[in-house]
């Protein structure tokens, strides 16, 4: 079957060749570095989180550049998102703003923050949603398997 790459890494990952934990961990991160536009220090540690858990780099690449154009096209929702953890969540801000790498980052634009809240509630979302279609995926494969064995021991 002639696929191009990225479709066989898409398909590799319902054969079974990563594990549903691994999506989920992936995709989450993936959206959570997309939806956050600009390029900040947390992007810097996302990615540094990402080659420590070595988690699929393919979803994650894949997921992150699903999350980049949604970012442009929620810019109001990320937004309003902003301006409520702006007054909401002022402290938290100012703590990961004082820290190292993170700091980087311009939790003032409230785009930002509200890609901050929002990425991971979207990344898990959409990570369950992945993981659950893909263990339904691999049992129905099971199945059809086993009925396919048996009906060739039958036959003999």
């Amino acid at each position: 079957m002639l696929l191009p790459g990225p479709i066989k890494k898409l398909v590799a990952i319902f054969r079974g060749n990563v594990s549903p934990v691994f999506i989920l961990i992936s995709v989450l991160l993936g959206f959570w570095f997309g939806l956050m536009p600009l390029f900040t220090g947390f992007h810097i540690m996302l990615i540094i989180v990402v080659l420590i858990l070595n988690v699929n780099i393919g979803l994650f690449i894949f997921s992150a550049v699903i999350g980049r154009g949604l970012c442009y096209a929620a810019a109001p929702l990320l937004y309003h998102v902003g301006v409520w953890a702006h007054d909401s969540l002022a402290g938290i801000f100012n703590s990961l703003g004082s820290l190292p790498i993170i700091g980087l980052t311009d939790f003032n634009t409230y785009s930002v923050a509200g890609g901050f809240i929002v990425g991971p509630i979207v990344g898990l979302v959409v990570g369950l949603l992945l993981a659950r279609s893909v263990i339904s995926f691999r049992s129905m494969m099971l199945k059809l398997d086993e009925k396919s064995d048996a009906q060739g021991t039958a036959k003999e």
